[in-house]
């Protein structure tokens, strides 16, 4: 069997910016006993709903079967976050 564990800790430098560590481990009943991911990145706030981050693992490892979109892989990586509101939505109310 496979267990896969990942987290990240993030500090706000401002309202607008923040950094963060990642880090994951891959447990594996196999003989190499597992592999782990560290990476750094950082976020900006665009505007009060859009926020832009990139990180670089240094250290990372494909698992597609319990990491399917890639989070603990070796490189760059670009994320683009929206949040969606009622607020976002008041032109439709009479």
């Amino acid at each position: 069997g496979a267990f896969l564990g990942d987290g990240r800790l993030k500090w706000e430098v401002n309202r607008r910016f923040d950094v963060d560590v990642r880090a994951g481990w891959l447990f594996t009943d196999g003989r190499d006993g597992g592999r782990g991911s560290f990476g750094l990145g950082a976020s900006y706030l665009v505007n009060r709903n859009l926020m832009l981050g990139i990180g670089y693992n240094i250290v990372g490892f494909r698992e597609d079967d319990l990491d399917p979109k890639g989070y603990n892989a070796r490189g760059f990586q670009i994320g683009l976050q929206y949040k969606f509101d009622e607020d976002l939505f008041q032109w439709l109310t009479p």
